[in-house]
C-alpha cells in the first residue's frame, strides 16, 4: 500500500469513527471509489479496528492475534455462514458475505474456506470477488433516511426459505388452506423440500421473538392469507384470458406446479437474483419437485436472473420472451419491504406499468406506517433482529396505506383493491372451522364458572384502557369507534386469541361464546365501551390515533389504457 493511499485510508477511518463500516462504504461509493479501492479500505479498516482492540486491552480473536487455529465448527460467529452452506448456497457466495462483514477478518474467511472445502470437497474460488455488504447495516443517526440502502439484492433470499417453511406447515396441517379457494389447486407440496432446515430455523426464531411467542402455525397465518389472496387474483386474470404471469422476486414459489394454468399456452416468468434461481434449480435437478408433482409444471416456466432494485430487469424479461402488447399479471409478493429507500419502489412501479398492456393486473403487498411507527416497535424490533441475524432487514414501508393509490396513479395504474391483511385472517379462521366441522353436531358443555371469571377480568381491563400497550390500545379504540359490529369483533378476538391468563386457551367454543354473551349483555360493554373511549380521550388519557391507515396491506391494481408515464420522484 502506497503512503498516500494509507494516509487517505487513515483520514477516512478517523472521520468515520461514529459510523458502521457499511455506512462508510456507502459513502465511498457515492464519492466514486471503485471496488478495488473499497476492498483495500475494508482490509485497512479491519486491521485498524484490531489494533484498537489490542491497544485497549480488549480480547482479540485468535485470527487477529496470531494465536491458536480458529475452530470454525465451534465458534458461534460461524453458525450463520455454515447454515447458509448447509441450505445449499454456493461456498463462494457465503465467503463473499463474510468478506464484507466487519465481524470477520481475512484469517476468519480463510479458516472458513478451509473448513468448508475440507468437509464438502468443493473448492471455492481462491479469492472471492469483493461485493457490497449483504445486509442492511443501520447507519448512525447522523445519516439521512435516503442513506438507508440494501446494497446486495441477494441478501433477503433466506427469507424465501422461511416463507416456504410457512407454506409447508400449512400443507402438513389437518386442514390445508393454501389452494383451497381455487378449483383444481392444492397446498404447496414442494414447500417442505424447498424450505430446508434453514427455513424452519428462521421461522422458529421469528415466532420466538414475537411478543406473543407464537407457534409456527400461528406465525404462518399471514403468509397463508397472502397466498390465498394472490392465488385468487392470478386465477381471475387467467380466466379473463391473461397468459403471461410475471413473479418479481419469485423466491421458492411453486405456483407453476400447483395452480391449474392450462399448459404451455400460459407462460410464468420467475424473476429473482441468480442465487435464488440456482438454489431452486438444484432442488428441481435433485427431483424434489417431481417427487410431489409427477406431472411437472402446469404452464411454461421461464426463470430470469434480475436485480429488481434497478431498471435493467426490464430488458432481461423482454429478452426472455415477454410480450409487451399482450395482457399480463405482475406480482411483487414479499418484495417491497426489502427494497432500498432510494427510489427503488418508484422505479419498480414505473417499470411494471410501462410493461403492462391495457387489461393487465399488478398485485402485491406492502407495509404502511409500520417500520417507523413507534407503536409497532415491540413487534418490528425483535423481528428486525432476527432478520439481521440471517443477513437482511426490512427497509421500506409507505407512510400511510392511502399513499399507495397516488403512487400507482402516478405511473398510470388504478388501485382496485386495498385490504389490510388482519381482516382476512378472521375470514380464514372462519373458513378453516367450516372445513374442519364434522357432519354430526357435537354438543359442548359450557363451563359457566370459567366464563363468568373470564368475563369479569376482561370487563375490568377496559376500565384501564389508557394503560394498555399502545399498539393494543389503538387497535381496540379503532374497533370500538366502528360501532356495534366493531365491538363484537373486538370481544370475540380477545376471547379467541387473548393471553392465557383468562384461562380460555383450552376452553371449548361454547364457553368462549358464553364469555362474549356475558360481556355484551351482563356487563353491557356495547354501551360502556364508547363512553369509556370518549371519557379517556376527553381527559387526555388516550390519544385519538388510528390504525386504519397503517399495517400490512395486500393490493391489486389494473392498467386501463396507455398513458405517458413521467419518471416519479424518489420516496422521502
Amino acid at each position: 500500500m502506497e503512503a498516500g493511499e494509507r494516509e487517505e485510508f487513515q483520514r477516512v477511518f478517523d472521520g468515520g469513527e461514529k459510523f458502521t463500516l457499511a455506512a462508510i462504504v456507502a459513502g465511498l461509493r457515492r464519492d466514486g471509489w471503485d471496488d478495488e479501492a473499497i476492498t483495500r479500505y475494508k482490509r485497512f479498516h479491519r486491521a485498524a479496528k484490531e489494533r484498537e482492540l489490542v491497544t485497549s486491552g480488549a480480547a482479540v480473536p485468535s485470527s487477529a492475534s496470531g494465536g491458536a487455529p480458529i475452530d470454525v465448527a465451534r465458534e458461534p460467529r460461524f453458525k450463520g455462514p455454515l447454515m447458509f452452506v448447509k441450505s445449499g448456497q454456493p461456498i463462494a457466495a457465503v465467503l463473499q458475505r463474510c468478506m464484507n462483514d466487519p465481524r470477520f477478518s481475512e484469517a476468519d474467511v480463510e479458516a472458513l474456506r478451509s473448513h468448508l472445502e475440507g468437509n464438502t470437497g468443493i473448492v471455492a474460488a481462491s479469492e472471492p470477488e469483493a461485493q457490497p455488504p449483504t445486509a442492511l447495516m443501520e447507519p448512525e443517526p447522523q445519516l439521512s433516511k435516503s442513506d438507508v440502502v440494501v446494497l446486495n439484492p441477494a441478501a433477503a433470499f433466506p427469507t424465501a426459505q422461511m416463507t416456504a417453511a410457512m407454506r409447508a406447515i400449512d400443507a402438513k396441517s389437518a386442514v390445508p388452506m393454501i389452494g383451497e379457494n381455487v378449483t383444481g389447486a392444492g397446498p404447496d407440496l414442494a414447500a417442505d423440500a424447498l424450505a430446508g432446515d434453514l427455513g424452519y430455523e428462521i421461522l422458529r426464531d421469528m415466532c420466538k421473538a414475537s411478543p406473543e411467542k407464537q407457534s409456527t402455525e400461528e406465525g404462518s397465518t399471514s403468509l397463508i392469507v397472502r397466498s390465498r389472496y394472490i392465488d385468487a387474483r392470478i386465477m381471475k386474470a387467467h380466466a379473463e384470458g391473461v397468459r403471461q404471469i410475471v413473479l418479481l422476486a419469485a423466491g421458492l414459489d411453486a405456483r407453476a406446479w400447483r395452480l391449474p394454468l392450462g399448459g404451455d399456452g400460459c407462460t410464468l416468468f420467475e424473476l429473482d437474483v441468480p442465487e435464488a434461481l440456482a438454489f431452486k434449480q438444484a432442488k428441481i435437478d435433485a427431483g424434489a419437485l417431481a417427487a410431489v408433482y409427477p406431472g411437472g409444471t402446469t404452464c411454461r416456466r421461464v426463470p430470469v436472473a434480475a436485480d429488481l432494485s434497478q431498471a435493467e430487469w426490464v430488458g432481461a424479461l423482454v429478452a426472455a420472451g415477454f410480450e409487451r402488447a399482450s395482457p399480463s399479471f405482475f406480482l411483487t409478493e414479499g418484495l417491497l419491504m426489502y427494497l432500498p429507500r432510494d427510489g427503488s419502489v418508484n422505479r419498480l412501479f414505473a417499470c411494471v406499468a410501462d410493461l403492462m398492456a391495457p387489461g393487465s393486473t399488478y398485485c402485491g403487498d406492502s407495509f404502511a406506517g409500520v417500520l417507523r411507527g413507534p407503536c409497532f416497535q415491540p413487534y418490528t424490533e425483535p423481528a428486525q433482529a432476527v432478520l439481521a441475524k440471517y443477513g437482511t432487514r426490512w427497509t421500506f414501508d409507505l407512510d400511510k396505506g392511502s399513499d399507495l393509490e397516488a403512487l400507482l396513479a402516478g405511473v398510470g395504474l388504478e388501485l382496485t383493491d386495498h385490504t389490510e391483511a388482519k381482516g382476512l385472517e378472521k375470514a380464514l379462521e372462519a373458513r378453516r372451522k367450516d372445513l374442519a366441522a364434522t357432519t354430526t353436531p357435537v354438543h359442548e358443555v359450557v363451563d359457566e364458572a370459567l366464563a363468568t371469571h373470564a368475563a369479569e377480568l376482561i370487563n375490568a381491563g377496559f376500565d384501564s384502557l389508557h394503560s394498555w400497550p399502545e399498539i393494543n390500545r389503538i387497535w381496540a379504540v379503532d374497533l370500538i369507534t366502528d360501532g356495534d359490529l366493531g365491538i363484537d369483533e373486538l370481544l370475540r378476538t380477545m376471547v379467541q386469541k387473548g393471553q392465557n391468563y383468562l384461562g380460555l386457551k383450552e376452553a371449548n367454543d361454547a364457553t368462549k361464546q358464553r364469555v362474549v354473551q356475558l360481556l355484551k349483555f351482563e356487563h353491557k360493554l356495547t354501551e360502556r365501551l364508547p363512553a369509556i373511549v370518549a371519557e379517556q380521550q376527553g381527559g387526555g388519557e388516550i390519544e385519538a390515533i388510528s390504525f386504519k391507515d397503517v399495517g400490512y396491506f395486500l393490493f391489486t391494481s389494473i392498467k386501463k389504457s396507455e398513458q405517458v408515464v413521467l419518471e416519479p420522484e424518489p420516496e422521502r
